[in-house]
């Protein structure tokens, strides 16, 4: 893209009006539109002069008649001289004289009003307004924002076109010429608010919730003119629809008529107020990835307070959390993807009985899966390879020169050097065409895995905590110099290298980094694997040299046009420190202060990013401040690494084995058994035999098991099938609750209004927690980790499942108060949760041996679909990440999938021995429904077996050839050693093995 044979074509980088946010499209009024607005108009100031000259004219045009009712000096001389009762005259006098007061203080209340609403419509001056009566406040309102739609439409059309930002061009004999110098202040436009409208919301709470007083929804009528056609509207409006709201506007709460969604702005202003500043963080590497609590903020005003808990349902929502850990976003969502992936490698080793191992630490894990923003990744990986298909027929001088993406929480904007024309949809344009727009809720049409990303160098640098991200194409820059703060930019540069190693639309670039110490490059290619490479200077010179002697001179028309594949892969290299930079051969001129070097292969340009030591990022060259840098210091690096060291895939007889026993259970209701519900394999012993008759001594008793760890006999769980028979049951009054799939939570009292899901994921998590429970702080780490939220909020939270719960069988309630002695919450005794039933059937089936076979049934036929299947997944970047508590808790779904394998594998030895095969596919359809990506290889053999010994050799193969599919080999000697020997031993003429 930026080869210097295009220098006329592609470097004129204008970004014109960048950040500014695209005006509404001005256009005429139908004259039905107008006729009613002069109808409002007329009628509402009809209405204020009645209210206002009414009384007066209808006294003076009555006086004839009430005249000789008004009291005489004689009848107020008596009453002074207390000389009789009051005169009926006096008392009328008296009540007319208190009518004429209230309406004099009326009148002048309304006057007044009217007059701020005019110059709040048409001038934007704010005045303080006394609360009037309902009528008299619509009155106020209509006079108000009719008679002020025309001025200020007129005013919106003689405004001064805004001050347009650009970049210079760049010119080719001085391609290290400054950018920026010649740029323009630009002018402060604040984006507007949206607002999607839902059954049920009215005009006027939809005002109340968004700026405060409910009396100025004709504000937001009039900045909608694309629904004035509508004769209803703003009287009447229609679901779907999305309300552009004034600049001031911001979310009060969901209510009862103004339940909709409430959007942020598409675009940040040119200067977007930094949060506060970042804290500091340990020089040590064996602290933890947590960040510390945020620090204090000043007080908000009272317009802009949030509302107390008890008044909205905000539980759900993303909280403030601090700087370190809401700028990691994108990086965490990637980390997690790639952790994923890892861990279904790990799961085709792992033995029967036994489970993954436990990560070193699963607070980091924790820490990621808050942080984590996976709608804003997948949204952009979608994105970019549609993108490079809507392409497909465009004409090379008519392809967009992207240079960066900014990432809103309701659109992603792809920020062009110069303009093109109109985008493919479902992309719009702002009208100085220097951004396609792709809106939240545009459908992309689908991409089949052959297609490649546009930007596979796209990386982020930087973010705000309301979830804005910046990424800038490092391809098309060239040469990204990091200056400012070494620390800071040492942490950026980590930060890149993490991101581009396990980014999803980064496909096959190589990263090249060197200058890191060396513990960082063994780090970062922990987190990267075959993607990323350290190397010493020289030898990324040599690359880069390399490189710039055989890429393609426009890389964009080549993946658009599918030729990238006789093109090398792309190349960034990553270098930190002046000294190191230059002898790869990336710097020139003044670029020697430069602390960290971002390049792409074919460098002619230079861009600077200069990074503050409180973390604060500058872009002048794209016309943005206020931002947060993106970083990834050394400890949090190391922390990661370990992380991703224990999700290698390893042989089990290896000396770090991928797997462990599955741990005892710590039920006390689960002696003698293991986390799974399999008899402990020490524990299984033969019972005593019978008194024998006679004079024949009696045989050995064998040892006695530990009380603690006494086998369970078949009679011990007496409760069993009563409880198997409830969970079953539509009509039972006991607490239900199901992980063995999606999510679920029976309970006798009614639902919460809104929040279901999270009031859900309470419940889970005190099943988890069994008699233990969880204390106020301990809750609150789970729900909110990193974040600190009220006692109150945390409290209302509690009261309202304990309604949604209600009460126990014998009258104490599900979820009693946290009043006992150690201060906790927890789940009264007697709820049920599949995954204890499940463990509870597997355990009797074990202690019966063959004639176990029915209770592995019933327990299979408890699983519905992935264990907790989607409870992880956020809304969209503007609400908490749920279940961020898994990776430290016993329900991992990674572990209850191992479990329901493992049983299925004993079940379908049963029905194999009894020969029923139809029996053994069944639950071999019920684990892979638990196992959706198939990656444990025990139900593939089961799977084998059973096809097997049906005698349908065709099946084996198609079976045998879809297993070596799925793990990506090219041949069965491929898969792992375990399963390998299971093929050959069961069936060596199929393997060619003899």
């Amino acid at each position: 893209m930026s080869d210097s044979d295009n220098t006329s074509d592609r470097d004129i980088t204008r970004l014109d009006s960048v950040w500014e946010p695209t005006p509404p499209a001005v256009r005429r009024l139908s004259v039905r539109v107008r006729a009613g607005r002069a109808a409002r108009f007329a009628w509402s100031l009809a209405g204020v002069a009645a209210f206002v000259g009414g009384p007066p004219t209808a006294a003076v045009l009555t006086y004839r008649w009430w005249s000789p009712y008004l009291p005489t000096a004689a009848d107020l001389r008596a009453l002074l001289n207390d000389s009789g009762p009051a005169p009926v005259s006096l008392v009328l006098a008296g009540a007319a004289v208190v009518l004429a007061a209230l309406w004099l203080v009326l009148a002048a209340a309304l006057l007044y009003v009217t007059a701020a609403e005019i110059l709040a419509v048409t001038a934007g001056i704010r005045l303080p307004r006394p609360r009037l009566p309902g009528p008299l406040r619509t009155l106020a309102a209509g006079l108000a924002g009719t008679a002020a739609a025309g001025v200020g439409s007129n005013l919106a059309l003689a405004a001064p076109p805004a001050v347009i930002t650009h970049i210079d061009a760049i010119p080719e004999a001085n391609p290290t010429a400054r950018l920026g110098t010649a740029r323009q202040q630009p002018a402060t436009v604040a984006a507007a608010p949206r607002y999607r409208v839902a059954e049920g919301d009215w005009m006027w709470h939809i005002a109340g919730r968004t700026l405060g007083a409910a009396d100025r929804y004709l504000e937001i009528a009039d900045l909608n003119p694309q629904y004035a056609d509508d004769p209803d509207f703003p009287d009447i409006i229609t679901p779907g629809w999305t309300l552009t709201l004034p600049t001031e506007a911001h979310d009060r709460g969901s209510r009862t008529h103004a339940h909709g969604t409430y959007l942020a702005a598409i675009a940040p202003p040119p200067n977007m107020p930094a949060p506060a500043p970042r804290p500091e963080r340990p020089d040590h590497a064996d602290t933890p990835w947590t960040a510390p609590p945020p620090a204090a903020q000043d007080t908000p005003e009272p317009a802009q307070a949030a509302p107390e808990p008890d008044e909205t349902d905000l539980f759900d929502l993303a909280l403030p959390v601090t700087a370190t850990l809401a700028t990691s976003g994108l990086l965490a969502a990637l980390l997690l993807n790639q952790l994923h992936r890892q861990r279904n490698r790990q799961l085709q080793h792992r033995r029967l009985h036994h489970r993954l191992t436990a990560a070193p630490q699963p607070q980091t894990e924790t820490t990621v899966r808050a942080a984590a923003r996976p709608a804003d990744i997948e949204r952009l990986d979608h994105a970019l390879r549609a993108l490079t298909h809507l392409l497909r027929d465009t004409p090379t001088e008519r392809l967009p020169d992207i240079i960066a993406v900014w990432i809103s929480p309701d659109a992603l904007h792809l920020i062009l050097t110069t303009p093109v024309g109109e985008p493919p949809s479902p992309f719009a344009t702002d009208p100085a065409d220097t951004r396609w727009l792709l809106d939240a809720e545009a459908v992309l049409p689908a991409v089949n895995g052959d297609e490649v990303a546009l930007l596979p160098t796209l990386v982020t640098v930087a973010s705000h905590p309301q979830g804005h991200h910046l990424l800038v194409d490092l391809e098309r820059v060239g040469i990204l110099a990091i200056t400012g703060d070494p620390r800071q930019a040492a942490d950026m540069l980590r930060y890149l290298a993490a991101e581009l190693a396990t980014s999803t639309w980064s496909d096959d670039t190589d990263i090249i980094v060197t200058g890191l110490t060396p513990a960082d490059a063994e780090h970062l290619t922990a987190l990267g694997g075959h993607r990323l490479r350290t190397v010493s200077a020289a030898q990324a010179h040599t690359l880069a040299q390399h490189r710039a002697t055989t890429a393609s001179a426009d890389r964009l028309a080549a993946r658009i046009s599918h030729a990238h594949d006789a093109q090398p892969s792309p190349l960034v290299i990553l270098a930190t420190g002046p000294d190191t930079a230059t002898a790869v051969g990336l710097t020139e001129n003044a670029l020697h202060d430069a602390e960290a070097i971002a390049a792409a292969s074919r460098a002619d340009t230079r861009f600077t990013l200069q990074v503050d030591a409180d973390g604060t990022v500058n872009l002048d060259w794209l016309n943005t401040t206020g931002l947060y840098a993106t970083g990834l210091p050394a400890d949090q690096l190391a922390n990661l690494a370990r992380l991703f060291r224990s999700a290698q895939s390893r042989q089990p007889a290896a000396s770090a084995p991928v797997d462990e026993p599955v741990p005892p259970a710590t039920e006390e209701w689960a002696n003698g058994t293991d986390a799974h519900g399999h008899l402990l394999p020490e524990l299984t012993v033969v019972a005593p035999a019978e008194e024998p008759a006679g004079n024949t001594p009696p045989k050995p008793t064998p040892t006695p098991v530990p009380a603690t760890r006494r086998l369970r006999v078949p009679d011990s769980d007496a409760t069993l099938d009563a409880d198997l028979a409830d969970w079953h049951n539509p009509a039972t009054t006991r607490l239900r609750i199901a992980i063995l799939g999606p999510v679920d939570v029976q309970a006798a009292g009614p639902p919460p209004d809104e929040r279901l899901r999270f009031h859900r994921e309470i419940v889970v998590y005190l099943a988890s927690r069994g008699r233990h429970g969880a204390t106020g702080e301990q809750l609150d780490a789970a729900l909110w980790p990193e974040t600190i939220v009220s006692p109150r909020s945390r409290r209302v939270a509690m009261s309202r499942t304990r309604r949604w719960l209600a009460e126990t069988p014998d009258g104490q309630p599900w979820l009693p108060p946290n009043n006992s002695i150690d201060r906790t919450y927890h789940l009264h005794d007697g709820y049920l949760l599949d995954w204890h039933l499940f463990r509870r059937l597997r355990t009797r089936a074990e202690t019966t041996g063959p004639d176990g076979a029915a209770d592995l049934r019933r327990a299979l036929e408890l699983v519905r679909g992935q264990p907790l299947a989607g409870a992880d997944l956020t809304y969209s970047t503007r609400y908490r990440t749920p279940y961020a508590w898994l990776p430290d808790s016993a329900i991992q779904p990674h572990h209850l999938v191992s479990a329901i394998v493992d049983t299925v594998h004993q079940y379908v030895a049963l029905c194999l021995d009894a020969g029923d095969l139809a029996s053994a596919r069944r639950a071999v359809d019920i684990a892979w429904q638990a196992d959706r990506e198939r990656a444990e290889d025990h139900p593939w053999l089961d799977a084998i077996r059973i096809a097997y010994r049906a005698g349908h050799q065709v099946e084996v193969r198609t079976l045998l050839d879809d297993l070596v599919q799925a793990r990506d080999a090219e041949v069965p000697e491929d898969l792992t050693v375990a399963t390998y020997r299971e093929i050959i031993t069961l069936m060596p003429e199929i393997v060619g093995a003899g």
